[in-house]
Order: structure tokens, then C-alpha cells, then sequence
């Protein structure tokens, strides 16, 4: 059925799929996620419960990807847990939706508590949860944590890319560790992670945070323009701020 088709699709319209077989409506489940098709995803779910077919864990995560990528982290949430309630054991893949749910929702501890049923349950984190929790750390000034999933990351032998790095560069930075900053950036550099502009911006905002570290932020600064990077207003600022802080006046606008 073509994409287009699901959102404006009547309730009435989702029985056959939830008739005929699981596997169908996990199909349906995934493309309305892809068309995002939210209320559809949930319909199909509730109708697959009360008509007494036996779900699996993957309908369940099918369902909570979906939702997710439409932004309803609550529900993302309540789906897993429902999954959970209905005596599906943990996945990878359930795992990771709740830890990206928790990072979403301001919830960083949680994220961190989750990953220790990784190993309680004999499953291997990944880069998805290792990411996600990286991510939930930094939003939570938890730089120390942040600086040990990066660590995990790398013993693992997993690749780790820009956007975990972006988090813990801004967890560092948060937490007015602007050396550390610097040596995660040099080790993005060389890990070839192609730090970007987020990557140099928060590491300048680091060098200000009482820092006084002004001849960095402008070495950072010039290493935006020599990479042929856009800087961004955030940059600006936050090089604005450290000329300010180490009593540059000639320097700032």
C-alpha cells in the first residue's frame, strides 16, 4: 500500500492487516512509522492486542521506533513498557528506544541505569545505546559519565562517529573542562571523525567558561575557517565571550 495512503487511512481500514498475521502488521507498523503515520502505529497495535494475536518483541519495537521518529518520546516509552508487561524480554533494540526515550526526555540518570541491564541480561551494548546515553549525559552536565561511555566506545571497537563526539565535547564543555575539550577534539581528528562546526563551536565555548583561555578559542576559531566551515552565531559568541573574559577589548566588537 503506498505510504501516502496510511495517513489519512480510517480505523476501519487496519483490521485486515491485524487479522491475517503478525508479520503483516509489523509491516504495517514500520511503514506508517516511515510515512509518519503515528495514530496508525498505534491503532494497528491496540487492534493486534485485543484480537488475541500472539505479539513479539518485534512488533513492539517496530511500534516504538515509529512513534520515536515522529518525536513522541512518552509514547515511545509506554510502548516498550507495555511490551514488558506483556512478559517479552529485553532486546537491543527495546533497550536503545527506551535510552534514546530517556535521553529525549531530560531523563539522564535513567539512561545511564538502563545500560547496566546490557550486561545483567547478557546482551552487548552498541553504538546506538552507547551514543544515546553519551548524548543524555551531556544534556545532563554529566561530563564524567559522558567521558566514560566515549572510553567504552572505543574498547569495544565500535565507531564511534561526529554526533557522539559533538555530545561529549559539549558535556566537557558544560562542565568547564576545556582541556578535556581539547584532547577530545584532537582525538576526533585523529580518529577521522571530521569534527565540524558544532564540534569547534562548543569546544570555543569551553576555552571561555572561566577558562580565559582566549588564544585557544581564536586557534579553534581560525581552524573553523581553515576547514572551510561555516561559522555559526553560537561561534561567533562564544569567541566574542573569551576575548571578553581574558580583557581583549581591541577584540571585541
Amino acid at each position: 500500500m503506498p505510504l501516502q495512503c496510511l495517513r489519512s487511512m480510517p480505523r476501519q481500514h487496519v483490521r485486515p492487516f491485524v487479522d491475517s498475521s503478525i508479520v503483516e502488521a509489523t509491516s504495517a507498523i514500520a511503514a506508517a512509522g516511515r510515512a509518519g503515520a503515528w495514530h496508525f502505529v498505534v491503532d494497528v497495535l491496540h487492534r493486534a492486542r485485543s484480537t488475541g494475536l500472539e505479539l513479539d518483541s518485534a512488533i513492539f519495537n517496530s511500534a516504538a521506533s515509529a512513534v520515536r521518529r515522529s518525536q513522541h518520546w512518552e509514547l515511545s516509552l509506554q510502548l516498550v513498557t507495555v511490551g514488558r508487561q506483556d512478559g517479552l524480554p529485553w532486546s537491543t533494540r527495546s533497550l536503545n528506544a527506551v535510552i534514546s526515550a530517556y535521553e529525549e526526555l531530560g531523563l539522564w540518570p535513567s539512561a545511564l541505569s538502563l545500560l547496566r541491564v546490557f550486561s545483567q541480561i547478557g546482551l552487548r551494548r552498541d553504538l546506538v545505546g552507547l551514543s544515546a546515553a553519551t548524548s543524555s549525559s551531556a544534556k545532563g552536565s554529566c561530563w564524567p559519565a559522558a567521558v566514560l561511555l566515549w572510553e567504552e566506545i572505543a574498547w569495544r571497537g565500535l565507531e564511534a562517529n561526529i554526533i557522539s563526539c559533538n555530545a561529549l565535547v559539549d558535556a566537557c564543555a558544560k562542565g568547564r573542562r576545556w582541556q578535556l575539550c581539547l584532547e577530545v577534539l584532537e582525538e576526533a581528528v585523529q580518529r577521522r571523525l571530521h569534527p565540524d562546526v558544532v564540534t569547534y563551536g562548543a569546544s570555543i565555548a569551553a576555552c571561555d567558561e572561566r577558562g580565559g583561555q582566549w588564544r585557544c578559542a581564536l586557534a579553534l576559531f581560525d581552524r573553523i575557517i581553515s576547514h572551510s566551515l561555516e561559522p555559526t552565531v553560537v561561534a561567533f559568541g562564544a569567541l566574542a565571550s573569551a576575548f571578553e573574559s581574558g580583557r581583549q577589548w581591541e577584540f571585541v566588537p
